[in-house]
């Protein structure tokens, strides 16, 4: 069967498309559709024909916030590249809809997923990236009982951890934590 990787985000050098073509590229029977545009679009698009891949990418375009659900929904993981992101929505989207993530271990995506409802790489250099988040993609489908768990895990961390009432009691449970030292 083919795998659906999808990716979502405004197409720039600092959000990763770039490595996520170059993981395709060792990703057998994997597929990947790409939302979103930029000033990289097009540099993107021939990026993906000149190393034989471009067959194998789908480049919708920005479309509409109800449409990026469903893509995201119908997809068997989300492809989170960016190296520069302070939070990543997308990833919370994503993962609100059962969807789980394969994306680096820094900045805001470490925070929201923290494990649960993905794989997050390391990141030490641009070859170590792409072997590293190859074998997270060759992993997160490797078995469908390994599959659904973490497919249940995502939503699960989106209700635990990522609904406002949720965010609420946190900031209250951390302020009431706080020890006033009265100088």
């Amino acid at each position: 069967r083919i795998i659906n990787i999808i990716w979502v985000g405004r197409i720039v050098e600092t959000k990763g498309l770039q490595i996520a073509l170059d993981c395709l590229k060792h990703l057998p029977n994997h597929k990947l559709t790409v939302i979103g545009s930029g000033p990289h679009l097009t540099v993107m698009k021939d990026y993906a024909m000149q190393n034989g891949i471009g067959h194998l990418v789908e480049f919708m375009g920005q479309i509409p916030f109800s449409e990026i659900k469903e893509q995201v929904r119908s997809a068997d993981f989300f492809l989170f590249t960016s190296i520069q992101d302070t939070s990543g929505n997308v990833v919370l989207e994503s993962q609100s809809q059962g969807v789980p993530v394969v994306a680096f271990n820094h900045q805001g995506v470490k925070e929201i997923v923290g494990g649960k409802g993905g794989v997050l790489v390391d990141y030490y250099n641009y070859e170590s990236a792409i072997r590293n988040l190859v074998s997270a993609c060759l992993e997160i489908t490797a078995s469908s009982d390994y599959y659904r768990s973490i497919s249940l895990e995502a939503r699960q961390n989106i209700v635990d951890n990522h609904t406002w009432s949720e965010r609420r009691r946190n900031v209250v449970e951390k302020y009431n934590s706080i020890e006033c030292n009265d100088a």
